[in-house]
């Protein structure tokens, strides 16, 4: 239980403004107490005035100290208060105050002081709750009744603990004791009820008219306050005690200077040190006594103060001199000021070093990249065309520059398997390496998330540029380690040079990235210089791109299918589907051209719809122990979907789910893992088959097997080609078969051409087998005579 109180009072709660209220409640409730006091010994003819100032006194001190620690309260949304729960609450605090202080005066047994201290302990808890009735937050009040009548009995004890301690006690001592008490009583009563407090949010509850805002509650407790001190102050005029009045206020003011966060100088006339908070002297690592009568300027570098001065004015950039010599950047508010111990002038002293290192970090951010350091696209432009404008202007030829744009390969397959923090590390080691390369002869910066651009200045020949790309794909080739793993990247690079390729910088800036994706056509790891015809090129491939977004709804598109077979047997078991298009004017487009482009653009997900619907039309009418092969691309595992799309597909065709085969590859994996894992096993409970296609060229295949699942591993053509005349490649068939079989999962063998490779497959126990030795991608008519001797097999063995 106490571990909720505490986290009542430490978090829910502003701990600067809690330490407010209690220097209120402690202040008033020592007012109070002297007023009782007064009036016990005052003539009956006056005591109803000072119990009536007793009651304002108490009941004030109770409601200032609730609503100020109410702002205190962090109810996580926003608050106000009703007006008319608020000005009863005051009332209720100093009706039953001050009655119970009038029984205790005018008590005639014992019985009376344990009847006043109950009155007393119940008008707090009064005030509380119907303050608490005017608060309106977006939720929905409860409350714990242990903890709100735990309240109710800590304002009762605290009360008659006061009241015993007037009865016991005498003089001061008895009045700071009664005070201390009350005061708990108050606190102890109001944070525990607090603690009892829940709050449910309910955005549909809305603030109302006639609330008060956090700042008008703010003034009031204000007044409220102010007429606590007025009532002190009205006591220390009855009692004489003016002097003494003067030394708790002062105190108090120190205290409340001490606890500022910024410095506060008190100076006279001629601007000498009369007073200084605990701030001022720990920013300047001195002390108030040696510091008094000094010049308030020795404490700063080349400060001027101005005697005859009379208004305030500021100061924006004031060097410091603090301990041991230390240069701190501050900010000066000077004001003039009446005060009877000589002080003209307060100057607040602001620390400003955390908000100047502040604008230093936004201003590095406005021109660097966050990550790596380098110079972000805005200052490289900026710098481009500065260049580029300087280079070409004058009397003279035109100085040249070299435009690198470099590509990171595979950086997104990296971020996949070793996470962004280890692929923010991989960055910022790119960077570096090209900073050590480039030196003081260019710039570099990145632009995006893989991809950097590099300015060089004074290249006099391409040759120059040559052995400056060479030198940059020598740096980033050298293993390093990322999150304890060794790490070789490699880059494309493109170059333009300026002027021969472009005069315009965004002209020349394009041209570098023309350039760099034709090296990256060429493979990881190339630089290619920027030629016309590269550009050429790419305007063939945009309007290829064009014709493909038509291609479907012009009937260019066709399927062709490919067998697949039995090892041992040579029986025919299903087809694998493969797209082809034929443009009306290039004729046949390769697969691996138009369907990266199909990727792009995004089509791809409109055609393998078509795909799949045109397959499972003609696989309707095979015998059921045919199989239907698809390949899935990444994209289609982008979208929203999908398997709700296959699943209407295959019904609608009437497909029996566990003919479909759906081949995945390596690349859909390393994607986005997790929403792939989702995705293939609703795939696995819709019924659907899933092959592992390519199986071996990828990073991790090994622990997708142990993750995913898999119904069939399919081997890539490559390994199985090179049997014939590599030993190597056979290892690697053999050991994945029986890796494949040793889990349960069959293996199907690609790129089968000739019967030594069928052979050898079939000695390994190779489960199934596809190749052109058995049979090419054809159209469906093709292998009718097949697909009709299987169903008159199928019958006859019936």
């Amino acid at each position: 239980m106490l571990e909720k109180l505490y986290q009542c009072i430490i978090i829910d709660h502003d701990y600067r403004l809690v330490l407010l209220a209690a220097v209120i409640c402690a202040f008033s409730c020592f007012t109070a107490i002297n007023l009782q006091q007064h009036t016990a010994g005052s003539q009956k003819q006056y005591r109803n005035r000072w119990l009536i100032l007793t009651g304002i006194a108490a009941g004030i001190g109770v409601w200032a100290t609730h609503f100020v620690a109410m702002l205190a309260y962090d109810a996580g949304s926003p608050k106000s208060y009703d007006l008319l729960p608020t000005l009863a609450s005051i009332l209720i605090a100093i009706i039953l105050m001050g009655a119970g202080f009038a029984i205790y005066t005018n008590r005639e047994n014992k019985l009376s002081l344990h009847v006043a201290a109950w009155v007393m302990g119940l008008g707090i808890g009064a005030m509380h709750y119907t303050g608490m009735s005017g608060l309106h937050i977006w939720g929905a009040f409860s409350y714990d009744m242990t903890w709100a009548i735990s309240a109710l009995i800590i304002g009762i004890i605290g009360c008659t603990g006061t009241l015993l301690c007037l009865e016991r006690l005498r003089g001061v001592k008895g009045q700071m004791w009664a005070a201390v008490c009350l005061t708990l009583a108050i606190c102890g009563l109001h944070f525990t009820a607090m603690t009892a407090l829940s709050v449910t949010p309910d955005p549909t509850v809305s603030q109302i008219e006639g609330m008060m805002s956090d700042g008008v509650l703010l003034v009031a407790v204000t007044l409220a306050t102010f007429m606590v001190l007025a009532s002190a102050l009205a006591t220390g005029i009855v009692d004489k005690h003016l002097a003494d009045r003067r030394t708790v206020e002062a105190r108090r003011l120190r205290n409340l200077a001490n606890a500022a966060m910024e410095g506060i100088v008190l100076l006279d006339g001629k601007g000498a040190v009369v007073d200084a908070n605990h701030s001022f002297l720990g920013l300047c690592g001195r002390h108030l006594e040696p510091l008094r009568g000094m010049p308030f300027t020795v404490c700063f570098q080349r400060l001027e103060f101005d005697p005859d001065r009379r208004s305030a004015w500021f100061v924006n950039d004031a060097i410091l001199i603090g301990a041991n010599e230390k240069e701190i950047p501050t900010e000066i508010f000077f004001r003039p000021v009446q005060d009877r111990i000589g002080a003209q002038m307060v100057a607040i002293v602001r620390d400003i070093r955390e908000r100047r290192a502040a604008e230093q970090q936004i201003n590095f951010l406005a021109h660097h990249d966050s990550i790596t350091g380098v110079a972000n696209r805005a200052v490289f432009q900026k710098q481009l065309e500065h260049a580029v404008s300087k280079g070409s202007s004058g009397r003279h030829a035109p100085k040249k520059h070299a435009l690198y744009f470099v590509d990171i390969d595979d950086f997104k397959e990296l971020n996949a398997r070793l996470g962004h923090a280890a692929g923010d590390a991989a960055l910022k080691e790119v960077a570096e390496r090209l900073k050590k390369v480039v030196g003081d002869q260019g710039l570099v910066a990145r632009l995006s998330a893989d991809q950097f651009c590099i300015l060089h200045d004074g290249v006099e020949h391409n040759d120059d540029a040559d052995t400056f790309a060479l030198a940059l794909k020598t740096a980033l080739v050298a293993p390093f380690p990322v999150a304890d793993k060794p790490v070789s990247l490699t880059a494309s690079i493109g170059i333009a040079m300026h002027p021969n390729d472009a005069q315009d910088p965004e002209v020349l800036l394009l041209r570098a990235e023309i350039a760099m994706k034709r090296a990256k056509l060429e493979g990881r790891g190339k630089y290619c210089f920027f030629e016309p015809v590269i550009d050429e090129k790419l305007e063939e491939r945009r309007a290829l791109k064009q014709d493909l977004l038509q291609a479907l709804g012009r009937h260019e598109l066709y399927l062709q299918y490919q067998p697949q077979y039995h090892a041992h047997s040579r029986k025919l078991s299903g087809f694998e589907v493969l797209l082809r298009w034929r443009h009306p004017e290039k004729g046949l487009i390769s697969p691996g051209e138009f369907i990266p482009m199909a990727e792009e653009t995004g089509v791809i997900n409109e055609i393998s719809i078509w795909m799949m619907n045109e397959a499972c039309r003609a696989a309707k009418t095979w015998p059921a122990s045919l199989g239907l092969a698809v390949n899935m691309s990444p994209i289609q595992f982008e979208q929203d979907g999908l398997v709700e799309i296959i699943g209407r597909i295959v019904r609608r065709h009437g497909l029996t789910p566990d003919r479909l085969e759906l081949e995945i590859t390596e690349s859909i994996l390393i994607a986005d893992e997790h929403r792939a894992l989702r995705i293939l096993k609703k795939l696995k409970e819709a019924g659907m088959r899933l092959a592992m296609d390519d199986f071996g060229t990828g990073y991790s295949s090994l622990s997708y097997l142990q993750t995913f699942p898999f119904d069939k591993i399919k081997i890539d053509r490559s390994f199985v080609m090179q049997m014939d005349d590599d030993s190597h490649s056979v290892g690697i068939v053999r050991g994945v078969i029986g890796l494949a079989h040793g889990l349960g999962i069959p293996v199907l063998a690609e790129g089968v051409e000739t019967e030594a490779q069928l052979a050898l497959l079939q000695d390994m126990g190779c489960d199934e087998v596809q190749g052109f030795l058995l049979g090419r991608p054809e159209r469906i008519e093709d292998y009718a005579d097949q697909i009709t001797a299987l169903e008159q097999h199928a019958e006859q063995t019936a």
